[in-house]
């Protein structure tokens, strides 16, 4: 976790209790889930990563071969790592950024994804309260699969 993370968790609970003074960038939640992804192209490509850290908004995909910037790729997170569910969690979103070389030791090669769409309406719950989960673990902790607390707001409509 880098210095600005580090201050964006500390100060986590004043940009909910006053949401005009959150930072342009979302709070982001190191967590290790793997995943598996389908770029969109003409011959569509199936790739697995790991997913380094999430927001409600995004997440980030450590993959020694990212997908282009705008690419839209569709993402599966087994259900066991998110919420206890056999179901994964089906998402869409657009690769906005990656990393094809590291800065620091601590910095995976990948790309940052905005989730775009879920889908069905129960899979964009379902992958909410699992980003609750986590930010409202003590840090260094994993999240227990109870109830999520309804203080953040839900990620965008598709």
């Amino acid at each position: 976790m880098d210095e600005r993370d580090e201050r964006l968790a500390r100060t986590r609970p004043l940009f909910q209790a006053y949401p005009r003074c959150a930072p342009e960038r979302p709070v982001r939640v190191p967590h290790r889930i793997p995943v598996r992804f389908r770029e969109k192209r003409q011959v569509p490509v199936d790739a697995q990563g790991v997913v380094v850290n999430v927001s409600l908004t995004g997440l980030y995909v450590a993959v020694r071969h990212p997908p282009g910037i705008q690419d839209i790729v569709n993402l599966s997170l087994p259900g066991q790592s998110v919420d206890g569910d056999d179901r994964p969690l089906r998402l869409r979103g657009q690769v906005r950024w990656w990393r094809q070389a590291r800065a620091r030791d601590d910095e995976a090669l990948g790309f940052g994804v905005k989730i775009l769409d879920f889908a069905s309406p129960e899979q964009r719950e379902r992958y909410r309260a699992f980003v609750q989960r986590l930010m409202a673990a003590p840090t260094g902790t994993a999240p227990s699969t109870g109830p999520a607390p309804p203080a953040v707001p839900a990620p965008p409509e598709g």
